[in-house]
Formats: structure tokens, sequence, C-alpha cells
């Protein structure tokens, strides 16, 4: 009952059963049902999820309504909080007086009433730091307060994008990694020097996104003495894009290419405290991984992050998809954009609509 799932797991969806085991005929077998990252979740995939819990069971949904929405379609999270957050009973505030809840008053009877809370602290970085005022201007769409903060008097900066500047900024976020390479450190440590920087591009390909980036970082080590020719090399970071149960290794997770024990180059995953190798010739779907979409980010955390905003403005630039990126970081923020192009980006809001607040709203 305590083993972390995927919903598409969990329901017993796969691409030869979009239905899934568990549905409106035949309930899944739990009573409380936790989801992180709530705000991943599309509109198709939670009415599976909503027909397939029992009436009786508990849903208990964590995630930040800020952030992006799905990739498909509906912003499920976002619409259920929306103002709904805060608002109390009194009848439900006189149960905790120890908690000294605030009651909404005179507030409209909402089916959701008494569900949602806004936790106040953040554990990957303080609020009053440079980057949890960045992301609170970032959410608000103040770009001149937002500006403000850019600026080098801090450590977190930003700079007009051009490739020289991309190169110093992104060696110097890998340089732990690339030394922990060069100098055939454990697996472990080459593994955790990976994962305290990343490269988050808004776009997956054309200029000033995640193919581009990969492509100039190969460029770069292949200059150091890298073998980036060649399909596998030593020091190759990969991520999974298609789940594969068997090797227990899922969509999104990270790993090195590596030479073990034997010299044999093995793609090395490490999970908390357990080291995993993979044969090359076993490993599922797979991609390059210096840099990586705000999307697939999310749920991830990093000492450091640079943020690769493309010169054109593009439809998928809002303040949603920088404020995600912005909050992946725990230390330190680098932003390579053209002011224009930032500016547009903090301004733009993203709109989208389940219909599920107006069915809420309705059923009052």
């Amino acid at each position: 009952p305590y083993e972390v799932k995927t919903l598409h797991r969990l329901l017993g969806i796969t691409e030869h059963n979009d239905q899934g085991r568990y549905h409106a005929e035949r309930h899944l077998p739990l009573d409380v049902l936790i989801i992180d990252e709530a705000s991943m979740i599309d509109i198709s995939l939670m009415a599976k999820l909503m027909r397939a819990l029992s009436p009786s069971a508990r849903l208990i949904l964590l995630g930040d309504s800020q952030q992006l929405a799905s990739v498909e379609s509906g912003a499920v999270l976002a619409n259920l909080s929306d103002e709904q957050q805060g608002q109390f009973s009194a009848e439900f505030s006189e149960q905790f007086p120890e908690l000294d809840i605030p009651v909404k008053e005179n507030s409209t009877p909402s089916t959701l009433l008494n569900s949602f809370v806004r936790l106040q602290h953040s554990y990957r970085f303080d609020k009053d730091s440079a980057i949890g005022q960045l992301a609170k201007q970032v959410n608000e769409g103040d770009v001149l307060a937002a500006l403000a903060l850019l600026n080098p008097s801090v450590n977190d900066i930003w700079s007009d994008s051009v490739e020289k500047q991309q190169q110093r900024c992104f060696m110097a976020g890998y340089q732990r990694f690339i030394e922990a390479v060069e100098s055939k450190q454990s697996p472990q440590q080459v593994v955790q020097a990976f994962d305290t920087f990343r490269i988050l591009a808004a776009l997956k390909q054309g200029p000033q996104s995640v193919l581009s980036v990969n492509r100039l970082l190969l460029r770069l080590l292949a200059q150091r003495g890298w073998r980036t020719s060649l399909p596998f090399y030593a020091g190759r970071p990969i991520m999974i894009t298609q789940n594969d149960y068997r090797q227990r290794l899922f969509n999104g997770d990270t790993g090195i290419i590596l030479h073990d024990e034997t010299g044999q180059l093995r793609a090395c995953f490490c999970f908390d405290e357990e080291v995993r190798w993979v044969p090359i010739n076993r490993l599922p779907a797979h991609e390059t991984a210096f840099a990586m979409t705000v999307h697939k980010s999310q749920g991830s955390e990093f000492d450091s992050v640079s943020i690769l905003l493309p010169d054109e403005i593009s439809p998928i630039l809002n303040r949603e998809l920088l404020y995600t990126a912005i909050t992946r970081a725990k230390q330190q923020v680098f932003i390579l954009s053209k002011e224009v192009t930032l500016r547009h980006t903090i301004q733009t809001r993203h709109q989208r609509e389940s219909g599920l607040k107006m069915q809420i709203m309705e059923e009052k």
C-alpha cells in the first residue's frame, strides 16, 4: 500500500489498454490516494482516476497550481483550487481551535469548501532569498520588480543570450560533473555531480532549445577529448523517455553512461542508495540530457539552473513556464534571454480551462 507508482501504472493503462484495469466497474482497492505534482494531471487522466476511485476513498492532491499545466488538455489543479484556497467554514474551524484557522465570512458555499490549503514554507529555498523573491514577482507578473532583481549585484543574474555567454555559463555549471568524469570518480559521485546543475529550455527543438544546447555541449566536450561522436561514450547523460517496467526505468529517469568495474560501457542510475547498472542494449527509449525542457523538469530540483529562452517570441512563453523553471533551483538561477523576450514571458499568463470551474459552480 505504500508503493509509489505513476498514475498510468496505478490504473493499469498501457498502449494496448487505454481504459486501464481499474474503472467505474472495478474500483481501486485503496482507502487513501496521495498524488504529488498534481498540476501535471490532464483532464482525461483525472476523469479516469475519479471513476476508478470508490465513493469512500479519500483523494489528496499535492502540487503548485502556479506551475505549468499538463501537456495535454486541462488545468485541473489550477481550476480546482482557484479562489478556494483558504476557504474554511466556522464549523470546520471550530474542530481545530488550536490551529486558529481563519474563517471566510460571507463566503458562497462551495463543493470544495474546507478542502484546500496553501503551504507557506518552502524547503527548497527561502521565500526572502533572491530566488524566492524572483519567483514571487514572476508569478505576479511584475516585470519591473523582476528585472530589478536580475542584476549583477545578486547571485542570480541574467544576460543577453549569445553563444559565448551560453558556453561560459553551461561549462561552468557542469564543471564539477566534467571533473568527476575525467578524474574517474565513483559512479555515485559522477551522478551526484551531474544532478547539481541543469539547463532548462523552453523549446525542444530550434534555436535556443534542448536540441541546440545538447549539440553545443557535445562540441565543447569533444574539444576536451570526449568521444562524443560515438553513440555511447563515458560521461553521456541520458534521460529515459519511455517506461520500462522490466528494467524498472521510467519516463524522466536520468543516468550516466560510464565504464563499470569490468571496463564495459553501461548506463548507471542512482536511486537513493541503490546504484543500478543497465546494459546499453537493454535501455528503453532515451535521449541525451545535458538540457531538458521546463515541462520535463517538473518534480525535479537542482542546486543551480540555467534557463534558456528563445530569441523569438513564442506562444509557449508565459509566466507559468518561467516560474516553474525558477523554482527548480535551490541556490542559483541564471536566465539567458533577450530583455524583450523576458518581458513578454513575465507579462503573459497561460489561460486554460478544463470546464471544472463551471461544473463546480453549477453544483453549489
